[in-house]
């Protein structure tokens, strides 16, 4: 009986203890969820891709769950699980039509997700290393053995952190800097590894032809020279073909010196074209501007019509400040047979501004070519401007021909700030944030866009 009752009692005991721990843990618990917490947070990474049907449009969307909780002292901590997934949207409806993971961020060993855009039906992105996706099939068709299997001289030497990559998908190319400090471009059509040569972006490799040319001609000269100073019996002859000569050497400086204008516009238009990035444009003044050509005219978004005689489009402002309203002016133009340089080779015969201000307005810039966004049927531009002033400004889009008449105008129903922006023969996608003070963690945008270019209806897509 004495054991029946001491076996009775340690149960009772068991149980009383297994019941106090457990009303510790649940209080510990509800202490914890009191001082914490939940919430999700979706956005983008980097730039999205058009398939070449130019019907969908393929993002990498971070997906993040947010635990904040605040320790002894007050202090806010924030935890986050992030996983990635690919998505393929209907450009349009704007609903998502194929879903697939592509990882945790935890598996990501260097750094984080990075999605450089689409080229050819493929998407780049860097996640540990430099890789691609099929654009229609969402699957993997680019690995690092793949790079390294086609260029042998980079095997073990890709580097495992994005920030050795530039990528110029509107270019057709990513460069890479190896391990061993060389830099190649790695193209998008065929995989191949190119070793940038630095001397190949000197004006003296451009002019090479020309240079020759000219020491060439220096040489004949000194020995017609030498000849007119000893042979004063062909004084007429030598004289003639001296003069000729000298002819031949004014206009080879004149070839050199327009071959400087040239090199240096093409330079100048790949530094620009090659600004285009995700790690640097992300905003207003990435993607807009206020000045170029078409159809034969000028433009220009300004606060005042323009007096200047001249028309450089190669020298646009900038789109102003925040309270700045602006008009567009177009401008009648005629070449200038006498221009001395690229500024002055367009005269302005004519300026005429229509009746339409936008604040903050600017004209959208094209990322493949670093100019301004040519609409066609009819011919025209797409400007970026403000509702209001300040954070809580909301994106107008308009479309206008070149008449200036506004085909339409449409509330983006997101901030001022642009991250991406592209159009395609039928829509045009904007990517952004929401709002201004809350951008979105581990990502480049939470708001995509859809505009019909004909209509300016929108659609948004929905994280």
């Amino acid at each position: 009986m004495d054991q029946k009752k001491a076996v009775g009692c340690g149960l009772r005991t068991a149980l009383w203890g297994m019941v106090i721990i457990g009303g510790i843990v649940i209080g510990f618990i509800f202490l914890i969820r009191s001082c914490l917490s939940q919430w999700d947070t979706y956005g983008m990474m980097g730039w999205p891709g058009i398939t070449d049907d130019q019907k969908t449009m393929v993002i990498v969307k971070s997906y993040s769950k947010t635990n904040s909780y605040s320790n002894k002292n007050g202090i806010v901590h924030k935890s986050y699980t992030t996983t990635y997934y690919l998505e393929k949207i209907d450009l349009a409806t704007g609903k998502m039509v194929q879903k697939k993971k592509l990882m945790n961020q935890r598996r990501i060993k260097n750094g984080g997700m990075q999605c450089f855009g689409g080229y050819k039906d493929r998407l780049w992105v860097f996640a540990n290393y430099l890789r691609a996706y099929d654009m229609n099939s969402l699957e993997q068709v680019v690995k690092l053995e793949d790079i390294e299997n086609k260029n042998p001289e980079l095997k073990g030497k890709m580097p495992a952190e994005n920030q050795y990559y530039d990528a110029h998908v509107n270019l057709g190319y990513i460069t890479v800097t190896a391990q061993d400090g060389d830099k190649y471009k790695i193209m998008l059509d065929d995989l191949d590894a190119e070793l940038i040569d630095e001397r190949e972006g000197s004006f003296d490799e451009f002019s090479k032809g020309i240079k020759a040319q000219q020491e060439a001609l220096e040489m004949r000269m000194d020995s017609l020279n030498e000849l007119y100073r000893q042979d004063r019996a062909n004084y007429e002859k030598l004289n003639e073909e001296r003069t000729g000569l000298y002819a031949i050497r004014d206009s080879l400086q004149r070839l050199e010196q327009n071959s400087r204008d040239i090199f240096n516009a093409q330079m100048d238009r790949l530094r620009k074209m090659e600004g285009f990035d995700d790690f640097f444009a992300n905003d207003i003044s990435d993607w807009a501007t206020t000045k170029d050509t078409l159809r034969g005219f000028g433009f220009v978004l300004t606060k005042e019509e323009p007096n200047d005689e001249n028309f450089d489009p190669s020298n646009p402002s900038s789109v102003g400040s925040e309270s700045d309203k602006v008009t567009l002016y177009k401008m009648t133009l005629q070449e200038n047979k006498k221009a001395s340089s690229n500024w002055d080779r367009l005269k302005v015969t004519k300026t005429e501004g229509f009746k339409e201000r936008y604040l903050q307005g600017g004209i959208m810039i094209d990322f493949k070519t670093a100019l301004t966004y040519k609409a066609k049927n009819p011919d025209g531009f797409i400007i970026f401007s403000r509702d209001i002033i300040g954070n809580k400004g909301k994106l107008l889009v308009s479309r206008v021909d070149i008449n200036g008449k506004q085909l339409w105008q449409t509330n983006a129903a997101m901030s001022f700030k642009v991250s991406f922006a592209l159009a395609t023969d039928s829509y045009l996608i904007v990517c952004g944030v929401v709002d201004q003070d809350k951008s979105p963690s581990f990502a480049s945008a939470d708001a995509i866009r859809i505009f019909d270019l004909k209509t300016g209806n929108l659609v948004s897509v929905k994280f």
